[in-house]
């Protein structure tokens, strides 16, 4: 009696075992930029312009005459744009987002505040369906930018939340 009882523990405790191992094995991986992985990250310092941000430093950069774009691998990714606030304003910039031409366009916004910037937080959903664009968009210094992606919402949170403005 004594080895059956021995025999169902065993059985139980495989069963459990197994099963925790199988749901393990299921469960998607997602990598979310936490600080130990923003280690992982690059630093831009633009004193010119008078910004710091990270970005994934094994995503190419591609640098353009207004800001820079990153990619895991060529096509979607993230990008920072600046304009001057005397040629373009916040509501033009904003409504050129996700702007093509024959597409419905719909979008949301919120009013978000991080490292002491106010900015305005917008989600572009065009049809047809393409990937949604969610941009953060804040004025500074006599400059609006603009930081944008239709990838990641997790390394897009971690991207528009290392901007600073430097002094």
């Amino acid at each position: 009696m004594q080895s059956f009882k021995t025999v169902i523990v065993i059985i139980i405790t495989a069963i459990i075992v197994g099963g925790g191992v199988y749901l393990w094995q299921q469960k998607p991986t997602q990598e979310i930029a936490t600080e130990e992985t923003q280690s992982e990250w690059q630093v831009i310092n633009d004193t010119k312009i008078g910004y710091t941000i990270k970005y994934p430093a094994n995503w190419p950069k591609a640098e353009r005459d207004n800001g820079f774009g990153v990619s895991p691998g060529g096509g979607l990714g993230m990008s920072l744009q600046f304009y001057d606030k005397t040629e373009n304003t916040k509501e033009e910039l904003i409504g050129q987002l996700g702007n093509i031409a024959g597409t419905e366009r719909s979008e949301s916004r919120s009013e978000i505040k991080f490292n002491g910037i106010q900015a305005t937080k917008v989600t572009v959903i065009t049809s047809p369906p393409t990937p949604p664009i969610t941009a953060v968009v804040l004025e500074a210094y006599g400059k609006i930018f603009v930081l944008q992606t239709s990838y990641s919402p997790d390394e897009f949170e971690t991207f528009y939340r290392s901007f600073r403005i430097l002094n």
